[in-house]
């Protein structure tokens, strides 16, 4: 919940629409253009969606991938926030944010192996991510990136915030959650020992003996009962 949670403090589900403002303030673009602009951003997330999975799944972490999109956020965020970036770089940083789109999907995986297989654990614990997400995206985007301080946010410090929780999100994703998942793997691999499981098959095995040694005795004493 907290990952996703900072996922959405972002603010890159709203990034499209302050790409659109953005072309829309400097005045150059038609309508069309400014239309179909932004839509880069969606070209910019499919692919990384996709390969997020692909790469995933081929190094058999997720840390590193997200540790890379995480990087591209921090420089888009920063190009964003600050006041003296070009414009074709302030375009180059709006597109390359569609990247945020990634995080969706491997969050949604470590939720997945968190819960064992409980599909109803699973169920439960996807509803309450996207509904602690979105009661926390709300008031934060209407304080924060309300349309009258469009495109720059500077009275707001709107793109500041965005860019600290990158930096909070990265971390969480990339250093916490791992560490985590590292213990409880430890853990699970201590329990499931070999040596715990020899030592159980050898009480067993002298619980065993114990019995048939009492039964001997019992059985000696019965014949000598009836001589």
């Amino acid at each position: 919940d907290r990952a996703y949670s900072l996922w959405s403090l972002t603010g890159g589900n709203y990034v499209m629409q302050f790409y659109t403002l953005y072309l829309k303030y400097t005045g150059d673009y038609t309508i069309p253009q400014v239309n179909y602009m932004p839509t880069s951003m969606s070209c910019v997330n499919l692919v990384c969606m996709l390969s997020s999975g692909i790469v995933s799944d081929l190094i058999g972490k997720r840390w590193p991938f997200l540790l890379f999109v995480g990087t591209i956020l921090i420089f888009t965020y920063s190009v964003m926030l600050s006041s003296g970036a070009s414009h074709h770089l302030r375009l180059a940083a709006y597109t390359m944010t569609g990247a945020y789109g990634c995080f969706t999907p491997v969050l949604a995986g470590w939720c997945n192996i968190s819960c064992g297989g409980d599909q109803h654990l699973r169920a439960a614990t996807q509803a309450s991510m996207i509904v602690v997400g979105q009661i926390v995206v709300t008031p934060f985007q209407q304080e924060l990136f309300p349309s009258s301080d469009a495109p720059f946010y500077r009275k707001t410090k709107g793109f500041a915030y965005g860019l600290a929780f990158v930096i909070c999100l990265t971390f969480w994703t990339v250093v916490v959650i791992p560490m985590v998942e590292s213990h409880f793997e430890k853990k699970k691999q201590k329990n499931d020992s070999p040596v715990e499981l020899d030592s159980q098959i050898d009480n067993s095995t002298d619980s065993l003996s114990d019995e048939r040694v009492k039964s001997i005795h019992i059985q000696s004493d019965g014949k000598s009962d009836g001589r």
